[in-house]
């Protein structure tokens, strides 16, 4: 589920020179307008580079390297609501900005035998990014973006030792380091309208990171009889230095709310539930109700630091009982440090047997507990918002002001802290896979697998001096467990996930003219925590938490496939359709009272004023109801047809010399053009936008390239 790799040796010691050149052109007319746009973009892309590899010593040592550059011209479509110059006419924002990426990308290798048995190799990669207007669509206006500078630099050292027959060493030392500025587009106060858009400067800000990572594996492989036995230590060492004034520059948000009825005629002090939007535009206007709903500033200083470590020891055995019958043992002990977890040994055990002679027919049966580490990430973050190196003031019902960075005047100031780390273990979960296979005649081959997944103790955060529950709206200011004017969030490991994958695939290979796979995938899983950082709704209850995980595509067909058409023509194409993943829809307050704007609406047995008929049901932003449940909302599916036509030609050569080749290719993703919607307006009440899609992938795109290979 992490990723693994497979390494292929091969011996160093090239005998010729070989290389390619090769460049891709897209241009603006090739590109159909992005969803949502309302008009087409100078969209365009442009892809130079090169490959060179060669001996150094023959049969002995080589070296490889490869330089490539990517200017892509891309924009991002804003579909926003906001109000007209005039303060007061609600509009709909929709344009297309910037969104520059300037890529380089560059390694090398180096190959070479010391001596009979050892199989050396070095590389080195390197990677350096610009990226403009980054965060910026959909709903987030051009203010709210940044400009950032990325880089990545890895080198790596690996040594393969053939011991003997029987046994093989291998090790492998890396060094990691990456960097990242980030400037923002305005270092004014951000503007968080619930529903309609986000303005101002970007939470983060002036950011700066460092990172360094140190990895050591080494690994043995033994080979006797019926045995194939590996054992192995990892180690990784991560370094971080940032540099981030997260919310320094302040936010406001107008999440709406009771305020009072200025509609012409209305009773005095007849009150109405009105949306961000309105009260932003009474801000605006000076008028009662205008108020916004909280500003909250960060203080201190921006600078922390971690180093993490983590160790994992594993040993296994494969045994092949028979030719038709194997079994699998192992077990994998993993520490770290930063929070200290040291209790986390895995066992795994697997069977693999086949019932017919020929082996046909295939049965697997697997089964094994994992454990995840606690990310650096999230230690980082508990340590700066201390109360020693950062600390947050929650200001209700500020005055407006958009230029400041302070703390202004309201009827409520509340003090957000991290708790420190309390005692936690590396996240377990038991996972198990039962699947089959089998080889029909010419040469097709099906599969099908069910895998079933249960984790525990995962983190999430809830703030455990939230105040005490009351029934409809709770006043920040009220009676809390711990100390008044507080809210003290705290990572828990009281979060849950269980559910089951099934996956059914077939593939052919072995046509002349067709190669061909096709997949079904249907997840089905429920939980109550979708990250670290994920707070319930209320901290007194679990009540309609556990849904659907947001990254949760329930049905996901894919199919590849490639063909030989006439003149040796090759086309290629890729298809994946997959179901919407969950979406939460919210009110945009903050009934309880906790600091966090993701209450979600209630269910309420008659329309009118201030309930919405939805597809839901009839809600309201306030009430006792019971509320709906989190991720009710389900994007539309997503479609991807992607498709590639390419020939190669040979060029005029001498009859002792190596071909040159020059392969020609048109290339198109999301040749349908589907509108492939990737965010939807989930808060209640919101202005034109409720349930729609605001933020899409984009359009179809073509590209042609040449390739000279020499």
């Amino acid at each position: 589920y992490q990723g693994g790799r497979i390494e292929i040796y091969t011996k160093p010691g090239q005998a010729k020179l070989h290389g390619a050149l090769f460049t891709t052109q897209s241009a603006e007319f090739l590109n159909a307008k992005d969803p949502f746009a309302t008009s087409r973009a100078a969209i365009g892309k442009q892809r130079y580079g090169f490959e060179l590899s060669g001996p150094i010593q023959n049969t002995r040592s080589d070296c490889a390297g490869a330089l490539e550059h990517r200017q892509i011209n891309q924009f991002a479509g804003v579909n926003a609501v906001t109000l007209a110059a005039d303060n007061n006419t609600v509009t709909q924002s929709i344009y297309n900005v910037a969104t520059p990426q300037s890529l380089w990308q560059g390694n090398v290798r180096l190959g070479a035998m010391l001596g009979k048995r050892n199989n050396f190799t070095f590389t080195y990669t390197a990677g350096v990014s610009g990226l403009s207007n980054v965060g910026v669509g959909g709903a987030t206006l051009v203010d709210s973006g940044y400009n950032s500078t990325q880089s990545e630099h890895v080198v790596r050292g690996s040594n393969l030792q053939t011991v003997s027959a029987h046994l093989i060493h291998e090790s492998r030392l890396g060094y990691t380091w990456r960097y990242r500025t980030d400037t923002p587009n305005s270092t004014a106060p951000a503007l968080l309208v619930a529903g309609s858009f986000n303005g101002g400067g970007v939470a983060t800000q002036f950011l700066r990171t460092h990172e360094r990572d140190l990895e050591f594996d080494d690994d043995l492989l033994y080979s006797r009889g019926k045995h194939n036995m590996k054992a192995g230590i990892e180690l990784l060492d991560v370094a971080l230095h940032e540099n981030i004034p997260a919310n320094f520059n302040g936010a406001y948000v107008f999440g709406g709310g009771s305020a009072p009825d200025l509609t012409p005629g209305a009773k005095a002090g007849a009150t109405t539930v009105i949306t961000g939007l309105e009260q932003y535009r009474r801000a605006l206007n000076h008028l009662a109700g205008g108020t916004p709903t909280q500003y909250n500033v960060t203080t201190g200083t921006p600078q922390v630091a971690l180093n993490q470590l983590q160790t994992v020891l594993y040993a296994q055995d494969l045994w092949q009982v028979q030719p038709r019958l194997a079994f699998s043992f192992g077990v994998r002990w993993a520490m770290q440090s930063s929070p200290r977890t040291v209790r986390n040994a895995g066992p795994r055990v697997g069977v693999a047997w086949s019932p017919d002679r020929k082996q046909k027919t295939t049965f697997h049966l697997r089964s094994g507990l994992f454990y995840g580490p606690v990310d650096a990430a999230t230690v980082i973050t508990a340590e700066r918002l201390n109360g020693t190196i950062q600390s947050q003031a929650l200001v209700y019902n500020p005055t407006y002001n958009p230029a400041t960075t302070q703390p202004t005047t309201g009827i409520a100031t509340v003090t957000t802290l991290r708790a420190p780390l309390p005692s936690l273990s590396q996240t377990p979960s038991l996972q198990s896979h039962f699947g089959v296979e089998h080889e029909f005649p010419r040469h097709w081959h099906a599969q099908g697998n069910f895998y079933l997944i249960r984790a525990w103790d995962l983190l999430r955060t809830r703030n455990i001096n939230s105040p005490l529950p009351a029934a409809g709206i709770t006043s920040p200011t009220a009676a809390r467990p711990l100390l008044p004017n507080l809210n003290l969030l705290q990572y828990q490991q009281t979060g849950h996930l269980q559910g089951d994958v099934i996956f059914a695939g077939i593939d052919q290979h072995s046509m002349k003219y067709l190669q061909l796979f096709a997949g079904y995938i249907r997840m089905d899983f429920r939980g109550n925590a979708d990250n670290d950082n994920f707070a319930p709704q209320s901290s007194y209850t679990d009540a309609g938490e556990t849904a659907r995980p947001v990254w949760q595509n329930t049905h996901h067909a894919i199919a590849f496939a490639s063909t030989t058409l006439p003149r040796k023509v090759s086309l290629s194409v890729q298809f994946d359709a997959a179901s919407g993943a969950p979406y939460n829809v919210t009110t945009g307050f903050d009934n309880n009272g906790d600091g966090n704007f993701n209450d979600r609406p209630v269910y309420t047995p008659a329309a009118g004023s201030p309930t919405y008929g939805t597809r839901f049901g009839t809600l309201a932003p306030v009430g006792t109801g019971a509320s709906i449940g989190r991720n009710a909302g389900t994007l539309p599916w997503n479609i991807h047809l992607d498709a590639n036509l390419s020939r190669t030609f040979s060029l005029p050569h001498a009859a002792n010399v190596e071909a040159e080749t020059l392969a020609v290719n048109l290339r198109s993703t999301n040749l349908l053009n589907h509108t492939n919607i990737t965010a939807v307006d989930g808060v209640l009440g919101s202005p034109l936008y409720f349930g729609q899609g605001i933020a899409a992938d984009p359009g179809r795109r073509l590209e042609a390239g040449l390739r000279w290979n020499f």
